[in-house]
């Protein structure tokens, strides 16, 4: 059954089963698999931006210690460890806002990775009602890649403010 159904897309792919040239479901298409592939490319993008704030504010935070108790070591001030505390606890909640945009998301792919499924909705169909399928499966994988950037994106936004107030917090124990 399953070499039969793939005998049969063949002989489609090669022409033999032809009788009218679906292009305009070619051209849209075409168009989804590019619009899918940006989509995905920006959501590798927000993830490697989101990782930022949380590597620098690791970096930031030691470093600022280590100026503290290296440089400063005959004196402390008393403000240096509530402050630091408060920096921590700032840099703790970015780390939850990161995990939070980071967290395993399951990404839709447009066409299913088992083989009888395929089957069932491309091989025994015309060329125009796979292709019009096909459309219809990238448009419902795009709207999930959507909603898995726009949960990013608002991570990112919540964890550039965290980012800044755990830079100021970490100043303000220096000077103080």
């Amino acid at each position: 059954m399953v070499w039969q159904a793939f005998s049969r897309l063949m002989s489609r792919l090669s022409g033999a089963a032809r009788t009218a040239e679906p292009i305009g479901e070619r051209l849209v298409l075409e168009e989804l698999r590019r619009s899918y592939d940006r989509q995905h490319a920006a959501a590798d993008g927000l993830s490697t931006t989101l990782e930022n704030p949380f590597v620098a504010g690791g970096v930031i935070i030691s470093l600022a210690a280590t100026v503290k108790v290296a440089v400063l070591r005959q004196s402390l001030g008393p403000l240096f460890w509530p402050i630091l505390g408060l920096a921590l606890l700032i840099y703790l909640a970015l780390f939850v806002v990161i995990l939070m945009g980071m967290r395993p998301l399951r990404f839709k792919h447009p066409i299913s990775h088992d083989w009888e499924t395929l089957a069932k909705a491309y091989f025994d169909e015309s060329e125009q009602t796979a292709l019009r399928q096909l459309i219809s499966d990238y448009l419902g994988s795009m709207q999930a890649m959507h909603d898995l950037n726009r949960v990013k994106s608002r991570s990112l936004k919540l964890a550039m403010p965290l980012f800044m107030a755990t830079v100021i917090a970490l100043i303000a124990a220096l000077w103080l």
